[in-house]
């Protein structure tokens, strides 16, 4: 699921951007803790058995320094010019995939948004001429009611059909067509016109799109054409576009050169890395002038914490992106895709119940209606000059606030 965390902001007192930081689930140490402590290992068993090889005496140092002068140079230019490279590469990879998750993520609200749209309209439009069911069953089949909790059914069975394909979950309870029978989704008549259909979660839709059609032509149904025809057909219309829209970014992912190139180079920037601080570490326990055991894992202690902070910052922004490029995956911090469907198909149901109390605007009546409205002007008309007098007055005051709190300006205005 999607993990919720303290916000940073605030007071240094009040340790929120500790806490943060000390927070494991969905954090980036949670992605990258393991592969740290292993290159962190690799790190020092590399650098300790090379200085291993030359404590005995300083003499094989110096030959060995003297005859790598060009690599170390390499070395020291690949790593002190490229760094800034690397971050600037990383920084737009690391843009371009949160883009790509945040694009899913509105892209499934408009999914949701598209279906608990439908659910009003067609709970509030698909109505009968009389209240004879005999009459309505004639032409459709169907009673006023069932009309509209089928074509709702549908277009959350669509929703269903579509995350149960793209979502990566292992035990994923929409994959199975079977499943989605015995949820009451679907009946088993329809679960066989959708095995024989290539386009299963388009399928739905164009069931719903044939009903409509009955209700348009019946003459038992009323339905106040074109205005309210037109509003269903927009959020269906756009439901389905979203769906295809879903399912265009599972089945094209980034460019594979494009994540080998950003792969390849920070890991082969690491190893470099490597290379360059053990001979760092070689050449600082050298000029130490020691020459003990002692020097030289000082000098390699020193030289491992860079490598783990630059280990940390660059492989840290590859992995946070990699995680991003694949918002389908199941992962800590995962979109709750299985929750979507079940809170809009919960939402859709209950607001386009027609005889649910929920799903009433106000009161019904005329009468009604008019005490209500007569007992609210007055609170209404009081309210209406108090958020205008807020519009037009912006107390600037107010926003004197600094990171330890508020001002002396602020705090007499907050007194008031």
């Amino acid at each position: 699921m999607t993990v919720s965390y303290v916000d940073p902001f605030g007071p240094p007192w009040k340790c929120g951007a500790t806490r943060l930081m000390l927070q494991w689930q969905g954090s980036i140490l949670q992605y990258i803790g393991t592969e740290l402590i292993i290159a962190l290992s690799v790190a020092v068993l590399f650098m300790g058995l090379w200085l291993n090889r030359f404590i005995s005496t300083r003499t094989d140092i110096s030959e060995f320094l003297l005859r790598n002068t060009i690599l170390i140079h390499a070395l020291d230019y690949i790593t002190g010019r490229f760094q800034a490279a690397l971050s600037m590469m990383l920084g737009f990879y690391t843009t371009i995939m949160y883009n790509r998750w945040w694009r899913v993520r509105n892209v499934e609200n408009d999914v949701m948004s598209g279906i608990k749209s439908c659910s009003i309209y067609v709970g509030s439009y698909v109505n009968t001429k009389s209240n004879d069911d005999q009459e309505c069953a004639a032409s459709t089949g169907l009673t006023r009611d069932e009309v509209v909790l089928t074509m709702v059914r549908w277009v959350n069975l669509a929703h269903a059909i579509a995350v149960g394909e793209i979502y990566e979950k292992k035990d994923n309870i929409f994959f199975n067509l079977g499943s989605l029978v015995d949820m009451g989704l679907m009946t088993s008549e329809e679960k066989e016109l959708l095995d024989l259909s290539p386009a299963k979660y388009d399928l739905p839709f164009r069931w719903f799109a044939d009903l409509l059609d009955k209700i348009v032509r019946s003459e038992n149904f009323s339905l106040p054409v074109p205005p309210a025809l037109a509003m269903i057909t927009t959020s269906i219309t756009r439901t389905r576009s979203a769906l295809d829209n879903l399912h265009m970014y599972k089945t094209t992912p980034v460019p594979l050169a494009y994540r080998q190139l950003v792969n390849t180079t920070v890991r082969f920037y690491i190893i470099i890395l490597i290379l360059n601080e053990g001979l760092a570490a070689l050449s600082l326990a050298h000029e130490a002038g020691g020459g003990n055991r002692n020097d030289y894992l000082y000098s390699v202690f020193w030289m491992i914490l860079p490598f783990l902070f630059e280990y940390f910052l660059f492989v840290g922004w590859l992995t946070l992106a990699d995680a991003l490029a694949n918002p389908f995956r199941q992962y800590a911090d995962e979109l709750e895709w299985e929750d979507y469907v079940k809170r809009t198909f919960i939402n859709s149901f209950s607001l386009a119940q027609v005889n649910s109390r929920a799903s009433k605007v106000g009161p019904l009546t005329s009468k009604e209606l008019k005490a209500a409205e007569g007992s609210l002007v007055d609170k209404r008309r009081t309210t209406m000059q108090e958020w205008t007098s807020d519009l037009q007055d912006p107390r600037p005051e107010t926003c004197l606030m600094t990171f330890f709190g508020l001002t002396s300006a602020s705090r007499q205005q907050n007194t008031r």
